[in-house]
C-alpha cells in the first residue's frame, strides 16, 4: 500500500511559504459559449498563470488582433443605404409629426 508522506513539500529553514487564491463567481465564464465573450477566456488563463507561476506580476490583458471590418457595397446596395437613411426615413419622421399634429388640431 501507498501512504503519504508526512511532509510532501519540503521547505528549507526560514524559507516563507505563502498560498494563492483566485474568487471568482462562478465557473460559467469559462465555459465555451462565454469563454470569447468580453476577455473570460484572458481572465481565466492569465489566473491560471498567475496562480502557477511564482512570479508576482498583475494580470494583464493581451490586445486583440485586428480584425477586417470593411462593407463592401455594390452600387444599388450602396443607393439603397443613402436613400433610405438620407430621404426615406426622415420623410417617414416628418409625415409621422405631421399626422400627430392634424390629429389634434
Amino acid at each position: 500500500s501507498i501512504s503519504p508522506s508526512p511532509n510532501p513539500s519540503p521547505t528549507p529553514q526560514g524559507e516563507k511559504v505563502t498560498a494563492k487564491m483566485v474568487v471568482i463567481g462562478n465557473a460559467l465564464f469559462m465555459t465555451n459559449q462565454w469563454f470569447n465573450e468580453q476577455l473570460n477566456g484572458d481572465v481565466f488563463l492569465n489566473s491560471v498563470q498567475w496562480l502557477t507561476t511564482g512570479e508576482e506580476k498583475t494580470l494583464t490583458i493581451r490586445p486583440r488582433s485586428a480584425q477586417n471590418r470593411r462593407i463592401t457595397l455594390n452600387i444599388l446596395q450602396a443607393s439603397v443605404l443613402v436613400w433610405s437613411s438620407l430621404v426615406i426615413v426622415p420623410l417617414l419622421g416628418i409625415g409621422g409629426g405631421i399626422a400627430v399634429w392634424w390629429r389634434r388640431r
